[in-house]
């Protein structure tokens, strides 16, 4: 998929400190994800899962701004 190119050649986060997220949303293919650098992946590993699923009832509707805003607050939540 197109997320490890774009983790690997814009890297996450401030250097030396691994704090940056990634996400992509891709509507036409039904499909949301999320990459983290280290210290932010140690914190949502077990997080992530269902902050996507907290969203996909506004993804259903189609308010995908809606849905992205939520997920970036509540993952800010939790960093």
């Amino acid at each position: 998929t197109l997320l490890p190119v774009l983790k690997d050649n814009w890297g996450l986060g401030t250097e030396g400190c691994g704090n940056g997220v990634l996400i992509l949303l891709s509507v036409a293919d039904r499909e949301i994800q999320v990459a983290s650098g280290g210290q932010a992946t140690h914190i949502l590993s077990d997080r992530i899962t269902k902050l996507i699923e907290d969203i996909k009832p506004t993804l259903k509707e189609s308010l995908y701004e809606n849905a992205l805003l939520a997920l970036v607050m509540n993952i800010g939540i939790c960093l």
